[in-house]
């Protein structure tokens, strides 16, 4: 069913092939292609990514603790200065304090005593003592306040050295994450790097693989068409020698009503009187093609009984037959003249594809290649096409080979 032109012969399929291993054989000689390195690098980009993004939210925090260390350090220094000052004035405090107790008991209260003496009422005495006593309790009271502020100050240093600390243990375990990270960040640098270099060769590797798959492809498709001309120069010798043959032996006339049926493959020339067309149906019912019985290959087995026959070959698949030639045939199924081709949309894809094609024998018989000879009625030959080849399905109508009539 396929173009006699597009297969001749089991060399050609065989170069054919070789070249598609070829192709496929370049294909595979990286362990790892280009695409498959470069997804990698995407992959190790994302990870990158996020390591430098964790690093970015690290070094935030960090500043952050040294913001916060440079606050704490700033209220440590004013604490420092505070608990200074009011230790000083504790001291003062307590210094004053020592003199007056000192003095008193050095003097032995006189002092005291010569105000109580020298005052003129009981009132004034009372005035004078509870004024000595004023300076006692005042000096007490000052010297505890004063203690209560130094305890209160040095709790505040106390609290801040802790946060200090605290903070200095955080900054030390964010630093020692920042170096970790630096060496991943550092590390995945060195890998994605490596892998530019590996998809680089990978990209020159199948550069090269590309360019010698095409360079074999082509000397594989040259030898392809040198052997298909081979083949095809081969073909017509032995046509032009069968046609000669045939001229010389036809002396037999054609028989319409023999059994096409039981007629074997053979390679008998044909003989007697008979007209062209009797010796087209003739050959075709025997089997006598320059082409094989070979199955999908009915247009080049019809092709081969006109060659065989002395016609010059048409080329071609079956659906091309009809589209070419239809205005030299008929859709009729009436009336067909034998030595005619005769065309379906034939069966399966290759059918859809191609269609079928056979030659009528005369007496609503049909020869076409099915892989054998089959000999069948039209009607038959109508019913087995099932596909639907351009828009056309079943019998189709028949045509003279290359559009001119036998």
């Amino acid at each position: 069913m396929k173009s006699f032109i597009i297969k001749a012969g089991a060399v050609g399929t065989a170069v054919i092939s070789a070249g598609t291993a070829v192709v496929g054989l370049t294909a595979d000689i990286n362990a790892e292609s280009s695409k498959e390195i470069n997804n990698k690098i995407n992959q190790s980009n994302n990870e990158l990514s996020e390591l430098e993004n964790t690093l970015k939210n690290i070094n935030s925090e960090i500043n952050s603790l040294d913001s916060k260390a440079t606050d704490l350090i700033s209220k440590m220094y004013d604490v420092n200065r505070d608990l200074e000052n009011t230790q000083k004035e504790l001291d003062k405090q307590y210094s004053d304090m020592k003199y007056r107790i000192q003095y008193n008991y050095e003097n032995g209260n006189k002092s005291l005593t010569e105000s109580l003496i020298s005052s003129k009422s009981f009132a004034e005495v009372l005035n004078t003592a509870e004024y000595y006593q004023k300076i006692y309790s005042y000096d007490r009271g000052k010297l505890d306040e004063i203690k209560k502020t130094a305890d209160k100050i040095s709790s505040l240093k106390e609290e801040l050295n802790y946060q200090i600390a605290e903070m200095n243990s955080a900054k030390e375990e964010m630093s020692n994450k920042q170096k970790e990270l630096d060496n991943l960040i550092t590390s995945k640098k060195s890998e994605i790097e490596k892998l530019n270099t590996e998809f680089s060769k990978a990209l020159l590797e199948e550069e090269q693989a590309r360019k010698k798959a095409e360079e074999e492809a082509k000397a594989a498709e040259a030898k392809r068409k040198a052997e298909l001309e081979r083949i095809e120069r081969e073909q017509r010798e032995q046509a032009e020698k069968a046609a000669l043959q045939a001229q010389e032996n036809n002396k037999e006339s054609y028989d319409g009503d023999k059994d096409y049926s039981n007629t074997t493959n053979n390679s008998s020339k044909p003989s007697g009187n008979a007209s062209l067309r009797e010796q087209v149906a003739r050959n075709a019912a025997a089997g006598n093609s320059t082409f094989p019985a070979l199955p999908g290959w009915c247009a080049a087995w019809v092709s081969g009984v006109y060659s065989y026959t002395g016609i010059t070959p048409p080329r071609g698949n079956a659906i091309d037959y009809w589209l070419k030639w239809s205005s030299s045939g008929s859709t009729s199924m009436s009336n067909i003249p034998v030595g005619a081709c005769v065309i379906s949309s034939g069966w399966g894809a290759a059918g859809a594809e191609y269609g079928h094609i056979g030659i009528y024998l005369g007496d609503g018989m049909v020869a076409s290649n099915v892989g054998y000879i089959k000999i069948q009625s039209i009607q038959s030959f109508d019913s087995d096409a099932t596909a639907t080849c351009r828009g056309y399905q079943g019998y189709i109508g028949w045509v003279w080979p290359n559009g001119n009539p036998i």
